[in-house]
């Protein structure tokens, strides 16, 4: 539940990056924003991956 929040998160991030203007652009395109997009973004990755990766071995079989 907590990936698909920080999932969420990630895009509504973006979306407000896209369509919020300061200075006559958006601010999807400063280096500083697209940064922490970028970080938010691999971070909820590797979290899901990890998350995957720890339920794919509760279920197997104990001693493998």
């Amino acid at each position: 539940m907590g990936v698909g929040f920080a999932r969420a998160a990630t895009e509504k991030a973006i979306a407000f990056a896209r369509d919020y203007q300061l200075g006559g652009k958006a601010l999807i395109h400063y280096q500083d924003v697209q940064q922490t997009l970028a970080t938010m973004a691999a971070e909820t990755r590797a979290i899901r991956s990890l998350v995957h990766t720890e339920a794919s071995r509760a279920w197997q079989p104990a001693g493998v």
